[in-house]
């Protein structure tokens, strides 16, 4: 099983059709699961919103990660992270998740705007203002299927 995250957003547009696109494209070449960890899992209308985009493109939304607003400095040190770390909620709110409900799942990404403190194997870095371009989700897939995706799925 493949995890990763949704990230097709752009700062400018919301949910962008064409990124979904790259995203349905990346979830059906990877057979991975759809876990949501962007800030719009806080917000039920939005979560439908990319529930149902995703439906449309035969793409399901699996769950969420746990959204957690105090975490002590202790619970960062169990990954190796200190509270100062990039994006160290987020990136402990993933881990945790993947401990809860995946622990044994070596084959996850990322796919993030935000600078994370994952290694670079499990994170696709995406610009806020272009998204998944075709050439980061050709990553994810690349490293979904450790290098043996099909260029251009």
């Amino acid at each position: 099983m493949s995890t990763f995250w949704v990230a097709v957003l752009n700062i400018s547009t919301g949910l962008d059709p064409l990124l979904l696109d790259y995203f349905a494209d990346a979830v059906d070449a990877t057979d991975a699961i759809v876990v949501l960890s962007s800030d719009w899992r806080k917000w039920a209308r939005l979560v439908q919103k990319i529930r149902l985009e995703l439906v449309s493109r035969h793409t399901t939304l699996h769950c969420k990660t746990p959204v957690f607003d105090d975490i002590e400095d202790t619970e960062f040190a169990k990954y190796g992270m200190s509270c100062n770390d990039a994006g160290c909620g987020r990136t402990y709110e993933i881990l945790t998740w993947l401990d809860m409900n995946a622990p044994d799942t070596t084959q996850w990404v990322a796919i993030d705007d935000m600078e994370l403190s994952l290694p670079a194997k499990h994170f696709v870095h995406t610009n806020n203002y272009h998204g998944l371009t075709p050439e980061k989700a050709q990553e994810v897939i690349r490293k979904l299927t450790n290098g043996s995706g099909t260029e251009g799925a």
